[in-house]
């Protein structure tokens, strides 16, 4: 399996399931996913909020799961 080529630039927090907090340090590599190959249980969680954003924030597969990470603080290697 190839390693993802985009790094996280600084520390993300991000919470799962609205209870559960998670750090994501600086360096952390993640792979980003277009909203087409989303799970439908996400696009439908979603819906017109992430259009509203679509400029600002990407969906990433982590560690952690498929999130949203500002894509202001995401860089390719």
């Amino acid at each position: 399996m190839a390693t993802p080529d985009y790094v996280l630039e600084e520390d993300y927090s991000h919470w799962i399931n609205g209870r559960d907090q998670v750090l994501l340090k600086a360096g952390t590599f993640v792979r980003p996913i277009e909203f087409k190959y989303l799970p439908a249980e996400i696009r439908k969680e979603v819906g017109n909020e992430f259009v509203a954003s679509m400029g600002t924030i990407l969906f990433c597969y982590t560690s952690v799961g498929i999130i949203s990470i500002p894509k202001s603080i995401v860089r390719k290697l």
